[in-house]
């Protein structure tokens, strides 16, 4: 460039307010990005971000790549300052949050899309929404705004052996299982509770039976003895010593069909 043509800064600052207001696009967001890295990358100059100076370099870089003059260094400052660095780098931290915690069978563009919602969630309301992905692309390769993976979920170990971290998938089954032992878990329960219901039931019938079979009968009244002698045949028909030995092979038998029955439920 004709250094006897280059815009000046005190030319630069007095178009700032004839131009500021109108909007970027993105291909002026990356030659300012990368108008931005030559100048950083370059040790001739003093790189001091803060200065004038820095800026005014950073502006003939962006000229010299073909933009118009109606762009101050002042406005190209700004840009880069308050909106396009700081969202990269808010949202270069949700990358890495990303990047150490991978998923199974996830690509770029999936990575990309929790990094955004990662991103939304908690970003301030001024840069709520991220539109500099373009910036990042470029930026992203720089140690200040490249993603830290530092602390990546190492693969875990299972017996020795080195694997990776469980997926979407893996989880969801995992869930699934979790849920049908909960109500595998239930139903022993309550098999368990009924089981104890008839028990004490049984227990009081033994007793109420145990009190019919011990009445002195010759106290009782010919009516009353007709009723007993009723009841106590009775007692003695129902007495079979084998009952509890065929109840206590149902119970093992039902609970075994429990335990089939959340086998199949588990494989599906």
């Amino acid at each position: 460039m004709n250094i006897a043509t280059t815009p000046t800064a005190d030319a630069a600052i007095q178009e700032e307010k004839r131009f500021r207001g109108k909007n970027f696009e993105k291909k002026e967001d990356l030659q300012l990005v990368k108008a931005y890295l030559v100048t950083c990358n370059n040790s001739e100059i003093d790189t001091d971000q803060s200065s004038d100076k820095f800026w005014v370099r950073v502006w003939y870089k962006y000229i010299e790549d073909g933009n118009e003059m109606e762009r101050n260094f002042n406005a190209l400052r700004n840009r880069f300052h308050t909106q396009i660095s700081p969202s990269c780098l808010r949202f270069s931290e949700s990358m890495s949050i990303v990047l150490r915690n991978p998923k199974s069978g996830e690509n770029d563009e999936d990575k990309y899309r929790r990094a955004l919602e990662h991103y939304e969630a908690t970003a301030s309301s001024r840069l709520k929404n991220f539109k500099f992905k373009h910036c990042f692309d470029i930026l992203k390769q720089e140690d200040k705004w490249k993603p830290d993976i530092s602390n990546a979920a190492e693969p875990q170990e299972v017996d020795g052996n080195s694997v990776r971290p469980m997926g979407q998938q893996q989880t969801t089954v995992i869930k699934k299982k979790r849920k049908v032992d909960e109500v595998h878990a239930n139903l022993i329960q309550n098999a368990k509770r009924v089981k104890c219901l008839e028990s004490i039931a049984e227990s009081a019938q033994l007793m109420a039976e145990h009190a019919i079979m011990s009445v002195d009968m010759s106290k009782l009244t010919p009516r009353q003895k007709l009723y007993y002698t009723k009841k106590q045949q009775e007692i003695i028909e129902r007495m079979d010593y084998g009952d509890g030995e065929d109840e206590e092979g149902e119970d093992e038998e039902g609970e075994e069909e429990m335990e089939e029955n959340h086998d199949k439920e588990v494989e599906q």
